[in-house]
């Protein structure tokens, strides 16, 4: 069978079973009665039924040991609006801020929407309307797009940072795919945006033809890094997920690229310097950039905060893969009802590494995405005790997920992160 259809893969049973009796039906399968071919799928369909799904791909990086357990907690729900991928920032008067995808706000659905996230773990997180459609995207990004099923969501938040007294966003212009046969969300063009009324109005700061977000640079990811920025001595980093073919995507990425700025130059896009390699190097010319790691169709448009108390660059990365542990972006057709999702926690001293993974699900709640690790939220003080000292160490994530099942929802999901540092090795970092 597999002979016949040319080593073609089906994502579910439904498809193969169809697959099998049209080739039977057209005479593909000579020898083969139809009592033979319906026996054979009863037992193929009881095997799937009670088999386990094969493990994802292994990260080609190494096991830290900077954590001896990790223990993710419950998931909460806002019930408040549908929307997802919930980037984050922590200002500087402890306000919290985050960008709902896709919302439903007072009746009207949106593509892209500013809140504020009041609230805790706790207590519950509450995000209230800052701001709906605060960008004119039909305009901005109409060049590019839009393409697709949705030709009025071509434009996605990828990040936020607050600095001084601002809100800055990174926002990309995209459509859901252009690769039957790797259909992945792909990012056109990135630009940033800014508010100094804590998210209620918006202005561009780069233009979307700004030649620096394109291509594989097309979605920048601020690197969070403390209250207001205030743990990074000045210096902002931007983080890029990119295919190795040039371009950038919202999942099914190959590599990871770093950018650095002064923080009073980040709106300038000519400003910017690029990791070119161990050293660490650094090049003006985006050209020249190195990718940080590489992990092929399995990296994520991710989220990377530094915990000042750890010393630790810490990033969540999801990539999507198939019962058979094969990476499967999101929007590959036919899209099934349930998804599943390899998680990964890693850590490095610096953001251009050495980064090593020191928690992995390979099957994460229900086909969640964009794991964000918010800062702010924490129910309780990190209790690490600087690099000296071992302890606990807490974190807070946001995500989304669509699915049937009640523990997945279109909406912001949260939960929190505890981890138990390992004291021997926390010492020798």
């Amino acid at each position: 069978y597999q002979r016949r259809v040319r080593g073609k893969s089906f994502t579910s049973m439904h498809h193969t079973v169809r697959a099998c009796h049209r080739c039977h039906e057209a005479h593909l399968l000579p020898g083969i009665s139809s009592a033979e071919v319906r026996i054979c799928l009863f037992w193929a369909m009881l095997l799937c039924a009670t088999s386990a799904p094969s493990p994802g791909p292994d990260p080609p990086f190494p096991r830290s040991h900077l954590v001896s357990a990790v223990q993710l907690g419950s998931v909460q729900f806002w019930n408040g609006s549908h929307g997802d991928t919930w980037p984050t920032a922590w200002a500087k008067d402890g306000r919290k801020y985050g960008w709902g995808c896709d919302a439903v706000v007072n009746g009207s659905w949106s593509p892209m929407s500013s809140w504020e996230l009041e609230g805790d773990v706790g207590l519950g997180i509450r995000p209230v309307i800052r701001a709906t459609d605060p960008v004119p995207y039909h305009h901005l990004c109409s060049e590019y797009g839009p393409q697709g099923r949705y030709p009025l969501s071509n434009v996605k938040p990828s990040s936020m940072m607050a600095l001084d007294d601002s809100l800055i966003t990174g926002v990309s212009c995209m459509d859901y795919g252009d690769d039957p046969e790797f259909n992945r969300q792909h990012n056109l063009a990135g630009f940033l945006i800014e508010s100094r009324d804590r998210g209620a109005s918006w202005t561009n700061v780069t233009p979307v033809d700004n030649q620096l977000f394109t291509g594989r640079f097309s979605a920048p990811l601020f690197v969070a890094c403390g209250q207001g920025n205030q743990d990074c001595n000045g210096m902002v980093y931007v983080m890029f997920a990119a295919g190795f073919d040039g371009a950038a995507y919202w999942c099914a990425n190959d590599a990871y690229y770093l950018a650095r700025v002064l923080e009073r130059n980040v709106r300038d896009a000519t400003m910017y310097e690029w990791y070119a390699g161990p050293g660490p190097l650094w090049a003006t010319d985006p050209a020249e950039a190195s990718p940080v790691f590489e992990f092929e169709n399995m990296l994520g448009e991710n989220s990377v905060s530094y915990d000042a108390s750890v010393g630790r660059y810490i990033m969540a990365n999801y990539g999507f893969v198939d019962s058979a542990g094969r990476p499967r972006p999101w929007h590959q057709a036919p899209i099934p009802s349930v998804h599943r999702t390899q998680l990964l926690l890693l850590e490095a001293p610096e953001p251009w590494g050495p980064w090593r993974w020191m928690y992995r699900d390979d099957d994460w709640q229900h086909g969640s995405y964009t794991p964000n690790l918010a800062q702010g939220f924490n129910p309780n003080p990190t209790r690490a005790q600087g690099m000296g000292g071992g302890g606990s160490w807490e974190l807070v994530m946001l995500s989304s997920c669509i699915g049937p099942d009640k523990g997945c929802r279109y909406t912001l999901n949260y939960q929190t992160i505890h981890l138990e540092l390992n004291r021997t090795r926390v010492r020798e970092s």
